[in-house]
């Protein structure tokens, strides 16, 4: 996800950016794994929500951005707590 914005001078990963990734890795998941499973309950809702949730909730909103940034940092925060 962090080469989506690599070119930006202030890198932002809005929902569309991060709904693009969701989506890719998606059909990522499908292609390489035979035995993949998207369950309603824990494909389509928990983890498009923790997508959202997760951009929401760590973006900084201040006066400067009412609508919320979210940087490389915060975001290099989140994908790490990710996978450990």
């Amino acid at each position: 996800m962090f080469n989506k914005q690599k070119d930006a001078e202030i890198p932002n990963y809005t929902l569309d950016v991060m709904i693009e990734n969701a989506v890719e890795r998606w059909y990522q998941d499908v292609s390489w794994n035979p035995n993949f499973v998207y369950l309603p309950w824990s494909g389509w809702f928990v983890r498009n929500s923790a997508v959202v949730f997760s951009g929401r909730l760590f973006a900084n909103h201040s006066e400067e951005y009412p609508d919320g940034i979210l940087g490389m940092v915060p975001l290099f925060t989140l994908e790490l707590s990710r996978r450990i």
